[in-house]
C-alpha cells in the first residue's frame, strides 16, 4: 500500500456518517496527526461494526460490496452477477 492509498483509507474513516478517526492537518498527502475518537474505539472494542455505523459501497477486485443490496446471484452461464 502507498502512501495515498493509505491517505485515502484515513480520510475515508474520517468523513464517514460516524467517523473512526479525527485528523489534525491534512497537508498534501500526508497526515499531521491522527486520533481515534469514540466510535473508532468502539470499533477496535467490538462494540460497535464499521458496515452497520457506516454502510459499504465499494468495488473491490471487480465486486461491488453495497449495504443497499440484499442478495446477489451470479449466472453460471454467463457470470452476470445480479440482484434478486
Amino acid at each position: 500500500m502507498g502512501n495515498g492509498s493509505f491517505y485515502r483509507l484515513m480520510a475515508d474513516r474520517s468523513s464517514a456518517r460516524h467517523p473512526l478517526l479525527q485528523i489534525s492537518e491534512t497537508p498534501q498527502l500526508s497526515l499531521s496527526q491522527v486520533s481515534i475518537i469514540e466510535a473508532g474505539r468502539n470499533l477496535t472494542e467490538g462494540r460497535a461494526d464499521h458496515i452497520e455505523l457506516n454502510g459499504i459501497d465499494r468495488w473491490l477486485g471487480g465486486v461491488v460490496l453495497s449495504s443497499t443490496i440484499s442478495e446477489l446471484s451470479q449466472s453460471p452461464r454467463t457470470a452476470l452477477v445480479t440482484q434478486i
